[in-house]
C-alpha cells in the first residue's frame, strides 16, 4: 500500500487575490477531482501514482490532499506553518503586512494535530484490512476507496488571504513590531521574492474542497481554526534566533522613519 500527499493546490482557481467561483471539491465525487487538467498543480505526480495503482492491483494507493496547514508542529524539523509563517517573515522584513491582491479569494485550512489524526485514522484502516495482519474476513468501509477512487481531503474550514493578513498585522501592530496594521497588497512582482518563489501565487488561489470522505471514516477536527492560532505562530517566528536579524531590521526602519 501507498500514501501519497498532494494537496488542495491541484482543484485551485489562480485568481491572484480576487473572489472565486465557487465550485466545491468533494472527496465522495472522484469523478470531478479525475477531470482535473493536468497541468494543474501537483497533478503530474498524483497521476504517476494512479496509474501505477491501475498497472499492478496489488499496489492499494490512496492520495491525501491537505489544504492550507497551521498551527505548531511538534516534531524536529519545519515545525511551523509555511503558508502564515512566509507573511508574518515578510512583514519583518519589509516593515509592513501584506496579501496577494485585494486577499478576497479563500483557501481551506486544518490544524497539523488532526492532519495527523486523519493520516492515522487512514492508515490504521488500510492495515486493518490490506496489512500483512489483516483478517481473511475483513471488509473495507464502502467509503474507504482506494485508486482512482481514493482521494481524502483534510480541510476543516476556509479562510480568505485578507483575514489572515489582517490578524497578522493587528498583533504585530499590538506588539509595537509594525508602525500600522493596515493591509496592502504586494506589488506584483516582488511577490515571488518576498514569499516562497512561483508556488508563492497559491496564497492568491481559490480553492474549495469538503472532507467527507474521512468525515465518514470518523475523522473528527477539533483543533483550533487558523485565525485562532496565528498569534502562537508570531510568537514562535520572533522567539526564533533565526530571525532577529529581521525583526532587528523592522524596529531599526520603524524608528528612523
Amino acid at each position: 500500500g501507498y500514501i501519497h500527499t498532494s494537496g488542495t493546490a491541484v482543484i485551485s482557481e489562480d485568481v491572484r487575490g480576487k473572489k472565486g467561483s465557487n465550485s466545491i471539491y468533494s472527496d465522495l465525487d472522484p469523478n470531478k477531482i479525475n477531470s482535473i487538467a493536468d497541468d494543474q498543480w501537483h497533478r503530474d505526480v498524483d497521476l504517476l501514482i494512479i496509474n501505477a495503482a491501475q498497472a499492478n492491483p496489488l499496489l492499494k494507493s490512496v492520495i491525501v490532499l491537505p489544504p492550507a496547514i497551521h498551527g505548531i508542529g511538534t516534531g524536529l524539523f519545519h515545525r511551523d506553518s509555511e503558508t502564515i509563517g512566509s507573511l508574518i517573515r515578510a512583514a519583518l522584513k519589509r516593515g509592513k503586512i501584506e496579501m496577494i491582491g485585494p486577499g478576497e479569494s479563500k483557501w481551506g485550512y486544518s490544524h497539523i494535530g488532526d492532519l495527523v489524526d486523519a493520516y492515522i485514522l487512514l492508515l490504521d484502516q488500510l492495515l486493518a484490512v490490506y496489512g500483512p495482519n489483516a483478517k481473511s474476513d475483513a471488509k473495507p468501509s464502502p467509503y474507504l476507496t482506494i485508486g482512482r477512487e481514493g482521494y481524502y481531503f483534510t480541510v476543516d474550514g476556509q479562510v480568505s488571504g485578507k483575514e489572515v493578513s489582517e490578524k497578522i498585522g493587528e498583533i504585530l501592530y499590538k506588539k509595537g513590531i509594525l508602525q500600522s496594521p493596515t493591509v496592502t497588497s504586494f506589488p506584483d512582482d516582488e511577490i515571488e521574492s518576498a514569499l516562497f518563489g512561483p508556488f508563492s501565487w497559491v496564497l492568491g488561489c481559490q480553492s474549495n474542497s469538503k472532507a467527507e470522505r474521512l468525515a465518514k471514516l470518523g475523522w473528527k477536527p477539533h483543533r483550533p481554526n487558523m485565525i485562532d492560532c496565528i498569534e502562537e505562530q508570531v510568537d514562535a517566528i520572533l522567539n526564533d534566533t533565526k530571525n532577529k536579524t529581521l525583526i532587528q531590521y523592522t524596529y531599526t526602519k520603524k524608528n528612523n522613519s
